[in-house]
């Protein structure tokens, strides 16, 4: 098995995409695969024939920590990536370099068109999609606005989608299972990481400025088959 991971941390917003993983704990368990893992950490931009196409073909299990949008998954944010292509890493043209593989795709709105591309039967189709249908939030405005409010959001993203990956291999998790793992982590680490905030400096009321998280949790989901392990 091989297990492909991107993860972009480059442009401007790269904080949002960098701090959804923890560093030190994805870097441990992917040195424990023994050589199983492809992690690609990307500071600059790859042409085409950069080895991290081969590293994807090649891989049983895809993930991506970037930006995306309906119809792709960038390399890095874009305001126009229809008419910046070299910002786009998967789209329609190039979906077929998913086939055969689960793809868990952490980015925004992907799963709408991609996902659904990328799981409609045909020969270049993946296995399973995970994705979002909509955006990740980070609760803009209000507390959300304030930095310390806004790496405790980080903070909790980063716990959820570590511990999800970590935990989803050693219990060899269905992609049903992942999905259903990953909802419940969401919300549970964010709602606690806002109650025992440093010296209650958010506190209960601030529940009330991280809904957000509900319509990022509900925006999660899984086109094709979801009963096959998410490592095999």
């Amino acid at each position: 098995m091989k297990i492909f991971v991107y993860w972009n941390y480059k442009d401007k917003n790269s904080k949002k995409i960098y701090s959804f993983l923890d560093s030190e704990k994805f870097e441990k368990f992917s040195e424990s695969l023994g050589g199983s893992m492809h992690l690609h950490k990307k500071y600059q931009n790859f042409p085409q024939n950069d080895c991290i196409f081969s590293d994807l073909q090649n891989s049983n299990v895809a993930f991506f920590f970037t930006h995306g949008t309906e119809n792709s998954i960038l390399k890095f944010q874009c305001n126009d990536p229809n008419n910046n292509p070299d910002y786009t890493f998967i789209d329609t043209k190039n979906y077929s370099l998913l086939q055969d593989k689960v793809v868990i795709a952490i980015c925004c709105d992907s799963l709408k068109g991609l996902g659904t591309l990328c799981t409609n039967g045909d020969t270049n189709a993946c296995k399973a999609y995970v994705g979002f249908s909509g955006p990740l939030e980070y609760g803009n405005g209000g507390l959300g606005s304030n930095d310390k409010f806004r790496n405790l959001i980080y903070t909790s993203y980063s716990e959820a989608f570590c511990d999800t990956i970590i935990d989803a291999f050693r219990d060899n998790d269905t992609v049903k299972d992942f999905v259903k793992r990953l909802r419940a982590k969401l919300t549970k680490i964010m709602y606690g990481n806002v109650l025992k905030s440093a010296n209650g400096s958010f506190g209960v009321n601030s529940i009330n400025n991280t809904t957000f998280i509900v319509r990022t949790e509900k925006a999660l989901g899984c086109k094709g088959n979801e009963e096959i392990p998410l490592f095999s």
